[in-house]
């Protein structure tokens, strides 16, 4: 629990819920030949985008702004060593 969450704090907040659980499962594949190096990578492969914040506009009162993770990302990395 943290310091804001415990009622036993003089300074608890108690609509603050706190951060959700997340989960991300990120995986890399790779294979080495020669100098070459060549990767296949994911993050975020269940596309999850659990709400990490939610916070109000500073320049105005009537919009909020909710933050989350990436979401899902594939791709491919290369790289040559001499």
């Amino acid at each position: 629990m943290q310091p804001i969450q415990d009622p036993n704090n003089g300074v608890s907040d108690p609509t603050y819920t706190g951060l959700p659980e997340t989960k991300n499962l990120s995986l890399r594949a790779g294979l080495r030949f020669g100098g070459f190096d060549v990767s296949l990578f994911g993050q975020n492969l269940t596309n999850s985008h659990p709400i990490m914040s939610h916070t109000r506009d500073t320049n105005t009162s009537e919009l909020f702004y909710d933050h989350t993770i990436r979401p899902r990302t594939v791709g491919i990395t290369a790289a040559y060593r001499h």
